[in-house]
């Protein structure tokens, strides 16, 4: 590109290709899970060291269809549309809060950052409250509704110019939500704390969690010799911890809300409600950092895909919530979030303006 060096273009060719290459991974994560579904387990009590003790795989029953046709309307379950509600919410707050960040650190002070902080941390718990309502599964894509917030406020608030490709990528966005909405699992169900210890016992929520924490870990590793220049790795790096981390928060959210229902023991709750702080911590940080640096039409789109993915993939696998979809579903599911992501990729791919620099701390 113009401007740039060779060893410039190599990097930016180099991180846009391993970018894609880890979200097309989580793709393929998420139609594995789905091609297969989970099998319903019994866990052990008496004997917990053994771990699972029988596993038969049922057929899973069909999910209910979100919407439906009652005196010759559209109507939705009431507490699956407070949860659609919640998760409208929680997006809404979570883009402003982030264009309050930027905003504070470059131009008008502490006092609109710290506004921002508090509004993006405010969202965690909006957004953990609304799995109460409904699947996990089927209010992860309402993250991305970021996207259109951002979208608004990136040039009246940045100066940030926002061109024809912006907004047919945000389409593409728009679309892949629509797809995942008409093909989640519409129920939420309610387990026993020996069917939740069953879910969390399974190899494939382990490998999950592991794989998440050593993506994590790597990208951590690349920061400290990235730089703030206009190609530095680290305008990558920064939203994709973010957002792994965050769906960590937003699953032990869901998890922590499972337990209460389920009647789970103090010492099983209040270990989830104390790891919930620090994950939530550890976003906001990471993601105040990201935009404080690079340009916020590159940072949240990137942001919102990685924790758009890793929620609906994360819920999906440690909840069962892909069992219980139809074969449909399950095929129609991971091209929802497909054209979701390739939206997010087009955002993240176009050329960024040069990063003013951060106010004097």
């Amino acid at each position: 590109t113009a401007g740039q060096g060779p060893a410039q273009g190599r990097q930016c060719m180099y991180m846009r290709g391993s970018v894609a290459a880890a979200f097309a991974l989580l793709s393929t994560s998420a139609a594995t899970a789905l091609a297969q579904p989970e099998q319903k387990c019994r866990f052990s009590l008496a004997r917990p060291w053994r771990g699972i003790r029988e596993c038969a795989p049922p057929p899973p029953p069909p999910s209910p269809p979100l919407l439906s046709l009652r005196g010759g309307g559209a109507s939705i379950d009431r507490s699956t549309l407070i949860g659609m509600c919640l998760a409208l919410l929680a997006a809404t707050m979570n883009g402003v809060g982030l264009n309050l960040q930027r905003l504070g650190q470059r131009r008008h002070g502490p006092i609109i950052n710290v506004c921002g902080v508090i509004l993006s941390a405010l969202c965690g718990p909006v957004d953990m409250l609304s799995y109460s309502f409904a699947a996990q599964s089927l209010l992860a894509p309402f993250g991305s509704f970021s996207l259109v917030i951002n979208l608004l406020l990136a040039s009246p608030l940045h100066g940030d110019a926002v061109a024809p490709r912006d907004l047919a990528a945000t389409a593409l966005v728009i679309s892949g939500v629509a797809v995942c909405l008409a093909n989640a699992d519409g129920e939420s169900v309610a387990r026993s704390y020996e069917e939740l210890i069953a879910l969390a016992a399974r190899p494939a929520a382990r490998a999950w969690l592991g794989g998440l924490a050593a993506a994590v870990a790597l990208l951590a590793s690349r920061i400290p010799n990235a730089g703030t220049g206009p190609t530095s790795v680290a305008r990558f790096c920064y939203p994709l911890i973010a957002g792994a981390v965050g769906s960590c928060t937003a699953l032990g959210g869901k998890a922590l809300g499972e337990l209460v229902k389920a009647g789970a023991p103090w010492r099983s709750t209040a270990v989830v409600s104390a790891l919930l702080p620090c994950s939530g911590a550890v976003q906001t940080v990471v993601l105040n950092r990201g935009v404080g640096r690079f340009s916020s039409l590159l940072v949240v789109p990137v942001f919102v895909a990685a924790f758009v993915t890793c929620n609906a993939v994360g819920g999906g696998i440690l909840f069962d919530e892909f069992g219980r979809m139809t074969a449909a579903q399950r095929r129609a599911y991971p091209a929802g979030l497909g054209l979701l992501v390739a939206g997010v990729l087009t955002l993240a791919a176009k050329p960024t303006p040069p990063a003013e620099p951060p106010a004097p701390e």
